[in-house]
This record gives C-alpha cells, sequence and structure tokens, in this order.
C-alpha cells in the first residue's frame, strides 16, 4: 500500500508541476470523506481513515491531493478515495 501511494505520489508530482498538468476537476475544503488502505474496484475487507474535515482536497482525473490544515499533502488514487463531499 505505502508503494503504492509513494509511486502515485511521485507521478502526481510530475504531472502537477508541467509535464502533462491540468487544473483540478474540483477542489475545496473537504467536510467528509475516507481514505482506504486498498482500492475499492478489488472489494472484500478494507480499512479506511477518514479526511480531516477543513483539508483542502483537488480532485484530478486519477487521483486526489489532501492538504491539512498544517500543511501535509497526501496524494491518493482516485480509488482509494471515497464519500468525499466538498465545500
Amino acid at each position: 500500500m505505502k508503494n503504492v501511494i509513494l509511486t502515485s505520489g511521485i507521478l502526481a508530482l510530475f504531472f502537477l508541476t508541467g509535464c502533462g498538468s491540468e487544473a483540478p476537476i474540483a477542489q475545496g475544503k473537504a467536510k467528509s470523506g475516507m481514505v482506504w488502505e486498498n482500492p475499492q474496484s478489488l472489494g472484500g475487507s478494507n480499512r479506511g481513515s477518514p479526511i480531516d474535515r477543513n483539508s483542502h482536497v483537488a480532485v484530478f482525473p486519477t487521483l486526489i491531493v489532501i492538504t491539512t490544515e498544517s500543511g501535509s499533502k497526501q496524494i491518493v488514487p482516485i480509488d482509494y478515495v471515497t464519500e468525499l463531499e466538498i465545500e
């Protein structure tokens, strides 16, 4: 799981810094949402963590960038996030 997120993070930074960069589909402050250890497409048992309320969330076609109020960033493949609600 950590390797997937690390690899996704490196790829995301590559795409967000110029090569193939796109504007987010949606962005804003998180009201709710969950980040899971495994992609939802696999089904089966899974464990997740809630997205901190008021974190800034930017949604791209294949990934989501979550920035906490303290400035920490998490880059997550889109299939690892559910119930995302932003304002």
